[in-house]
């Protein structure tokens, strides 16, 4: 929830937390803590009402203690500068000190810095200690000379390295990119069916700076995979209908990024639209749509081709409109990408009309109209090596080789692969494809690609886990309701990039 920039340093984010409303960071080095930024990082907003009263605590040779009040951040406030510098000779104890504190510091050579979450109108009560002494320049000469070696610091902070800073190449070195940065807006970032995390994967793999703000689904085995790989910070285990426009709106998201259930869509299946009781959710984000007050610059939606022509995808574009975004449906294909296995989905891109220069759709679709790539990439490239008794597992069993004549058989040079679904495993037809392999004793059998082969040819990076307890079949399941991560990306690119030219 909180950060702390000392000039030089990087950001600190980990703090001590001492109850439900105070917190404190430790600074190292007393002597050489001049200035302190204070920021809120965006994963959490203040309670209505309430701010955050920034104390500071010199270490003291006699161990007494001396909280001195600097200032306060709020959501209104999100950062402040304070000025420690003269404050050490300004150390007596202060009586208006929440108890929170006492009693924390007992370092000689640590600064700590205390935030406590109170009420704004106690906090504005209070007067800052460095009012009591505020700083003034009657030396103009002084002044222009700070100012003239300011700007020659900065000016160096464009050399390639720290090396070349002759005048003080020992001092701190802040690259003018970062300063730069300082300026630029992070995306907030909403996953709505959440899933195992294909979204949260695909922003990472786009290198993209974002900040996750909210991720919710209802399925307890998305819940634990999606917590093995990034943590339980965001993530909620809500059923999508229950959610608030009012909670969506506290998050203050720039951007949406869902893939709600495709079995309503299916053409495959009895396609009953919003007559499914399984597309109620989705139906649900329509509604809240219409009351949000704070509405996402950006909506991502990913689905099967059938969502298209759908009652449900007709009522999401009336809304889109009627609350001002410029929306736009691509169909893509990672076999277009130079991957082999084809995964067609509908990619339903929205861009809110407040934003200055509607360009992110225009890209979406510059990247659906590019050359197709013929792929060159064979299967064997994704496989992974197998003992003998590993392969055993996969081997398609006796009973399902009387349906060979429907299963959709590939070899390792083959640089083509059907869609992998949620039945894969159970079901041969129209499930995904079956490799033929080859046994040590020189006879070809058929079996099922693995889990982790799945991931790969679904741009899954390497790192990704599976829970222990998730089993063979719940991880076809998982990845067969999953968004292929190296598409999404490609389009998380083309919309996120132009994301700081608002």
């Amino acid at each position: 929830m909180f950060g702390v920039l000392v000039p030089g340093r990087a950001v600190q984010t980990n703090f001590t937390q001492i109850d439900d409303t105070h917190c404190v960071f430790s600074l190292d080095d007393a002597e050489h803590v001049n200035h302190i930024v204070v920021l809120l990082t965006g994963q959490v907003a203040f309670p209505e009402g309430y701010g955050g009263a920034v104390y500071l605590c010199y270490p003291s040779s006699d161990g007494q203690q001396a909280w001195l009040y600097l200032g306060f951040v709020s959501n209104e406030k999100p950062s402040a500068i304070f000025r420690v510098t003269k404050l050490k000779s300004m150390i007596v104890p202060q009586t208006n000190v929440p108890g929170g504190f006492v009693g924390f510091n007992k370092s000689s050579t640590v600064v700590q810095l205390g935030i406590s979450v109170e009420p704004l109108t106690s906090i504005t009560s209070l007067t800052p200690v460095g009012d009591l002494d505020p700083p003034i320049t009657d030396n103009f000469v002084q002044f222009t000379q700070n100012m003239l070696q300011s700007f020659f610091n900065y000016a160096l902070s464009f050399s390639a390295n720290k090396a070349d800073i002759v005048n003080k190449a020992d001092g701190p070195y802040v690259p003018v990119n970062v300063v730069q940065g300082w300026n630029e807006r992070t995306p907030r970032i909403l996953e709505l069916f959440a899933g195992i995390g294909g979204f949260r994967l695909a922003l990472q793999c786009s290198k993209v700076k974002y900040i996750p703000v909210g991720a919710y689904d209802i399925d307890e085995t998305c819940n634990s995979t999606y917590v093995a790989n990034f943590g339980g910070d965001i993530f909620r285990r809500r059923n999508i209908c229950s959610l608030t426009w009012n909670e969506l709106d506290q998050l203050q998201s720039d951007f949406w990024m869902l893939s709600p259930p495709c079995q309503p869509f299916m053409l495959s299946g009895n396609r009953r639209d919003v007559n499914d009781s399984r597309a109620e959710p989705f139906i649900h984000i329509i509604e809240v749509l219409t009351k949000m007050q704070s509405f996402p610059k950006y909506i991502l939606l990913e689905n099967v081709p059938g969502f298209i022509n759908s009652v449900a995808c007709t009522n999401l574009i009336e809304t889109l409109e009627m609350k001002g975004y410029h929306s736009k449906i691509f169909i893509l294909d990672p076999y277009d990408f130079g991957i082999p296995n084809h995964r067609k989905r509908a990619y339903l891109i929205a861009e809110h009309e407040s934003i200055d220069d509607l360009v992110s759709v225009d890209a979406c679709e510059q990247l659906s109209n590019c050359p197709k790539v013929v792929c060159s990439k064979p299967i064997s490239e994704f496989l992974c090596t197998l003992e003998e008794t590993e392969l055993q597992k996969y081997l398609v069993p006796e009973r399902l080789l009387i349906h060979k004549d429907c299963m959709d058989i590939v070899c390792r040079d083959d640089t083509s692969s059907n869609c992998f679904t949620k039945g894969y495993g159970r079901y041969v037809k129209g499930t995904g494809s079956i490799l033929r392999c080859k046994m040590q004793d020189g006879t070809e059998k058929l079996r099922f690609f693995t889990p982790s082969e799945i991931q790969r040819l679904m741009g899954f990076p390497e790192t990704f886990v599976f829970p222990e307890n998730i089993n063979i079949r719940q991880r076809y399941q998982l990845l067969g309701s999953s968004v292929n991560v190296f598409v999404v990306s490609k389009l998380i690119q083309a919309i996120l990039n132009t994301f700081n030219r608002q």
